[in-house]
């Protein structure tokens, strides 16, 4: 594990953590990042667990907040934070510890998951969103941050901020120098554990059918868990967990993530629209994603290609 730097074509520059070629958020644990994805790699995993996966940026809060009230049978809003089981940087000892069924929140890649998630199958919910969204949003969160001063790992002050240009940012992501590296490369691993697994329970839910028809989607994310909520239940998380409630309620009643300081305006909660990066890419920005999408992931097989 080590500290490195990643660098714009500016100078601009952000810290992140480094680990047989993967890049992580810099985290403080009390153990070694190498260590503690051993740990992770061995953890106990529960018949009734469910893991919840995505990319960051992809709207974990939000459906991880609707998949902890359908588990729970009521629109009401948890009062933990969405941390509370994130195998990314929650010590092995605070996870085997939580009460089942356990939510085990995560942005890791299937190669970092514990090992028994193939032999014993627990139930996986895949989040995933449209990739030019997710870039607008990562530039938006990084450059919202505030350095990262007390967050120390090996006595270093690491700083995953960044004061770079959109432009020079969007290169980076498409290059996979963000933490948790490509969207691309995650969103392929997760296509090929699935072919090799095809007996492997995966719900996918998209960002966009979450927008378009709340209620629907959590009905069917009920019917994946094996919850028995009737339709004026998910009607009822559907209204909770509406955008503009959610980032009120969120604000107003716990403290998300509160290792990150924001600067004014900034915040896990941005806007939540689809389709925002139509206001940040020119045509040629359009262009170069284009084809390092079509590069890319020419070759899905169980995840459904999004048209650019």
């Amino acid at each position: 594990m080590s500290l490195v730097t990643l660098q714009d074509k500016e100078g601009h520059s952000m810290k992140v953590l480094s680990s047989n070629g993967h890049l992580f958020h810099s985290v403080a644990l009390p153990i070694s990042y190498d260590e503690h994805l051993e740990n992770v790699s061995d953890l106990e995993v529960r018949h009734d667990d469910v893991l919840f996966c995505a990319y960051p940026k992809s709207g974990t809060h939000w459906l991880w907040e609707v998949t902890n009230m359908v588990m729970n049978g009521r629109a009401e809003y948890s009062k933990d934070r969405n941390d509370v089981g994130m195998l990314d940087f929650i010590h092995r000892d605070n996870i085997d510890g939580l009460s089942s069924p356990r939510i085990l929140n995560t942005h890791f890649r299937p190669c970092h998951l514990p090992e028994q998630v193939v032999d014993k199958k627990p139930k996986v919910i895949l989040v995933v969103r449209h990739p030019k969204d997710i870039a607008v949003s990562y530039y938006n969160m990084v450059t919202g941050k505030k350095d990262a001063a007390n967050n120390t790992v090996d006595k270093l002050k690491p700083q995953d901020s960044y004061e770079g240009k959109w432009k020079h940012f969007l290169d980076m992501f498409l290059e996979g120098k963000v933490p948790y590296g490509s969207w691309f490369d995650y969103i392929e691993s997760w296509d090929t554990i699935m072919r090799e697994n095809p007996d492997l329970p995966v719900h996918i839910v998209k960002f966009e059918d979450m927008k378009k028809d709340p209620a629907e989607q959590v009905k069917k994310l009920a019917s994946f868990l094996g919850s028995d909520i009737g339709p004026q239940t998910c009607e009822e998380i559907a209204d909770a967990c509406s955008f503009h409630k959610l980032k009120k309620a969120c604000h107003g009643t716990k403290d998300m993530l509160c290792a990150i300081s924001w600067k004014a305006g900034g915040g896990l909660f941005r806007k939540g629209k689809v389709g925002e990066w139509k206001n940040w890419f020119d045509d040629a920005q359009n262009d170069q994603f284009d084809r390092v999408y079509n590069k890319k992931l020419s070759q899905l097989s169980y995840l459904n290609r999004y048209q650019m």
